[in-house]
């Protein structure tokens, strides 16, 4: 017997230039998490989006590269390819004064004051992105009590006792429901090309 052939993962898919729907999706979950990257930074819209566009034009150039780098995350892959690209922004609009009289290099300057902090926050960004996407796709597939069920213990870190007898439901159905949401989003964040983390949600007991 073959054995299952694995799915590929969205950022697999995204190097065939004849899978529009996947490049769609690709920009759908990540062009966020680059555009408040940037404006975290410092930078007004305009600049976030630019910036966003070219990290998206970069990243469908360069994805052969990536996929030769064994053991490189995504994530942190991805994060230089931002961060570059803002440095480069930054120096091209260096003479430009904003409004309070600050360059855009001065502004890119102050924000890399402290590297490890300014990648915490690039970490956080994309895990809360990552998540957000992930819930709005699997959500759909539970009814509402179940759903209840997994957010409030799961991610409210409520008490699965006092929630199941708010829904009617028994605490063993409870961790139930939180079971199956939790494998689902799993398996949609794995779909993304990502790794699952369950630090995203609280855990709760």
């Amino acid at each position: 017997m073959a054995a299952p052939q694995t799915r590929p993962t969205l950022i697999q898919r995204i190097r065939d230039p004849e899978d529009a729907q996947a490049w769609e999706e690709f920009v759908e979950i990540y062009a966020p998490v680059i555009y408040h990257f940037a404006q975290s930074r410092g930078l007004q819209a305009a600049d976030a989006s630019d910036i966003t566009q070219d990290v998206m034009r970069n990243v469908s150039r360069a994805m052969d590269r990536f996929e030769q780098r064994e053991g490189v995350k995504f994530r942190s892959w991805l994060y230089q390819i931002a961060r570059n690209e803002l440095n480069n922004h930054a120096r091209r609009k260096s003479r430009r004064p904003q409004e309070d009289g600050r360059t855009t290099l001065m502004l890119v300057a102050e924000g890399q004051q402290d590297d490890s902090a300014e990648e915490e926050r690039w970490d956080q960004e994309y895990r809360k992105q990552i998540f957000e996407w992930a819930t709005a796709q699997v959500q759909p597939e539970f009814n509402s009590r179940i759903w209840e069920a997994f957010w409030r213990t799961a991610v409210e870190g409520q008490d699965a006792e006092s929630v199941g007898a708010e829904l009617g439901m028994s605490r063993a159905s409870v961790y139930v429901a939180r079971s199956r949401c939790l494998k689902r989003l799993q398996e949609k964040i794995s779909s993304a090309g990502d790794q699952w983390e369950q630090e995203i949600i609280k855990n709760s007991g």
